[in-house]
Formats: C-alpha cells, structure tokens, sequence
C-alpha cells in the first residue's frame, strides 16, 4: 500500500512593480533569494495582467502609480485586496494621487531604500503566515535546482566535498567560497538552500560567519553543516536546540558530509 506524497506550501509570490529596470532587477534578484516567486512589471498594464494569471501574496509598488485606466483600477485592486502592499516612494503624496492606504498591511518606505523595503516584505509575509494558521511544515523543495555553498579556506579539501555533493546530488548545483566575507557576497548575489563549512578560515571565519547568519532575519533558518577540526562542547551545547544545524567533526569521509547534508535537506 502506498501513501499519498506530502503537499508542499507553494512558494509565497511577490508582484513587483518598478518603472525603473535597473533598480526593479535588483530588487527582484534580493526577493528571489528570500526564496520567492517574484513577478515583474515595469508598467501598472503589466501589474494588472500578472494579477488577473497569479493572485500575488504580497506586493511592492512604485507610489504614486500615474495616471490613466489601468493605473486607475490597479490602485482600486490595492486598495480593495487581500495583499499586503509595500509602497516605495520619495513622496507620500504624489501628483495627482491620494496618500496611500494607511490600513493594517500597507506601509510606505523611502523608494531607494531596499533594505527597509526588505524588512517590511518579510514582517508582511510573517503576518500573512500567522494568520493561515499551522500548515505542513516538510520540506519542500524549491524550484530548479538546490543551491549548496562549500565554505572552506583549503583548496583542496574544497574541491573534494564539492565533488562528493555533485556526485550525490547530481540535479543541484554546489558553489564554493573562501572564506565568510566571500560567502555573504556569494549570497547577496544568488540564493542559497543549504551551507558546508569550516570554522577556521583566514579572513572572516566559520564563527563570524555564523554570527552575520543568526542576526540576519532572512539568512538564520538557513540549513548548516559545521564541518571542522575545532569543534568545541560549548559549540555542541549552542546549536543543541537548533534543527536545522548539525556538527561534523574533522576528519571524515566524503560519505559522512553527504549523509549530513542530505539528512539537512530532508528537514
């Protein structure tokens, strides 16, 4: 007898519309990483034919929208959905347009500050979760494939866990960093579903590393695997309640690190 197959939680959608491209690109690239479903529109014509094929759970806007029909009724959507609306603006009170909503869920920041527009994209999104009540927390998959960074200053030793990943992991792509700084930049840039690595490396650390991980909202729910020669009972004792860690210590074979990842990806 078989069982049905878990259901997954479909990625959470953003429909994001900037007029400006190179800012709507970057913008798109930090909420895709936030493992999300980003569409795009430059025009408020385009926000309204991505509304009508894709419910959005949230969106963030250019404010004001300007004139004309369609910009028109993309404000009345706004106003009248279920979506949280993150507003990005210079001035609360456009030409030609109202100040925009002030009712529970919409929140205006500055338009060039995608730090605070971050911020509020996932204090928006938690509130939308909270209010869905419990849902099935296994894991699910994303989209493409998983995306694994190997964090380890020894060349060598780099190459071997990246190829042992590869092997057992053959639809997902691994990458590789130096060291911490290297690593943050790697994940400023391209998201990633699960970390390998070391604590003693030159430059910014393992520790360090981990610390900019807990203090980043975003970034510290992100699976780890702690792979190193200096791990200590008082770092056993600190991540003791956190699943989504797990220490191996040095030396160990490639099929050690595979089987800890892999016991990672299936939480």
């Amino acid at each position: 007898m078989t069982s049905d197959p878990p259901i997954h939680d479909a990625p959470k959608r953003v429909l994001l519309l900037d007029s400006d491209t190179r800012t709507r690109g970057t913008s798109a690239l930090r909420l895709s990483i936030m493992d999300l479903e980003v569409l795009e529109a430059s025009t408020p014509t385009e926000a309204l034919r991505h509304w009508e094929n894709n419910l959005p759970n949230l969106v963030v806007t250019d404010w004001p929208l300007g004139i004309g029909e369609d910009a028109h009724l993309l404000n009345r959507k706004l106003r009248s959905g279920p979506a949280p609306v993150v507003f990005c603006s210079s001035d609360a009170t456009g030409p030609g347009e109202r100040p925009p909503p002030t009712r529970a869920g919409f929140v205006l920041v500055p338009k060039n500050d995608r730090q605070a527009m971050l911020t509020q994209v996932t204090r928006l999104l938690s509130g939308v979760e909270a209010a869905a009540g419990p849902k099935n927390t296994s894991w699910a998959r994303p989209k493409g494939p998983r995306q694994i960074l190997v964090i380890e200053d020894s060349q060598t030793l780099r190459g071997i866990i990246r190829r042992a990943l590869q092997a057992a992991f053959p639809d997902d792509e691994v990458r590789e960093a130096g060291d911490g700084r290297t690593a943050l930049q790697e994940m400023s840039q391209k998201k990633v579903d699960l970390i390998v690595t070391d604590l003693e490396m030159p430059g910014m650390d393992g520790y360090t590393f981990l610390g900019h991980l807990r203090r980043n909202p975003i970034l510290k729910g992100k699976p780890v695997l702690v792979f190193s020669g200096k791990i200590t009972e008082e770092l056993r004792a600190e991540v003791s309640g956190l699943d989504h860690v797990r220490l191996l210590a040095k030396p160990a074979d490639p099929a050690q690190i595979v089987a800890g990842v892999s016991a990672l990806l299936e939480l």
